[in-house]
C-alpha cells in the first residue's frame, strides 16, 4: 500500500511538472481608466500648480491635446469644464505682461486665478468620480 502510494505520488509529481501554467491575462482598462490615463498628463495637480509659470502657447497645446480626447459619456459636462479652464488660462497668460495698465493685469490675473481654480475644481470631481467606480 506504502508503495502504491509512493508510486502514485511520483507520478502526480511528473504531471504537475509537465503542466504550464496559465499566465493571468493583463486586464484592459475600460472607457474610465483610459480617460483618466489621457488625461493625467494635462490636470495632474502638480500640472496645475505650474500653469502660472508656463507660456500661453503650451497651454494652447494642453487645451488641443484635451480637446482630442472624449471622454465618457458621463464625464461630458466636467470635460467641458477643463476645456473652459485651459481656456481662461490661456487667455489670461496671452494678456501678461501688460505694462501700464494696471485694469488688464488685474483681468490677465483674475483669468488665470479663475481658470486654475476651475480646472482644480474638475480635478477634484474628476478624482470623486474615479473613487467612487472603484479607481486611485
Amino acid at each position: 500500500m506504502r508503495k502504491a502510494l509512493i508510486v502514485v505520488g511520483l507520478g502526480l509529481a511528473l504531471v504537475g511538472c509537465q503542466l504550464k501554467p496559465t499566465p493571468t491575462p493583463i486586464p484592459t482598462p475600460d472607457a474610465l481608466g483610459i480617460y483618466l490615463i489621457l488625461v493625467d498628463d494635462y490636470t495632474s495637480l502638480n500640472t496645475i500648480v505650474q500653469m502660472r509659470d508656463r507660456a500661453p502657447d503650451e497651454i494652447q497645446r494642453m487645451e488641443m491635446a484635451m480637446q482630442a480626447i472624449v471622454p465618457p459619456p458621463d464625464l461630458r459636462q466636467l470635460h467641458l469644464q477643463a476645456l473652459e479652464a485651459f481656456n481662461y488660462i490661456y487667455e489670461g497668460l496671452s494678456l501678461l505682461p501688460a505694462p501700464g495698465d494696471n485694469v488688464l493685469v488685474a483681468e490677465a490675473n483674475f483669468m488665470v486665478d479663475w481658470g486654475i481654480s476651475r480646472l482644480m475644481e474638475y480635478r477634484e470631481l474628476l478624482d470623486a468620480y474615479a473613487q467612487e467606480h472603484g479607481r486611485q
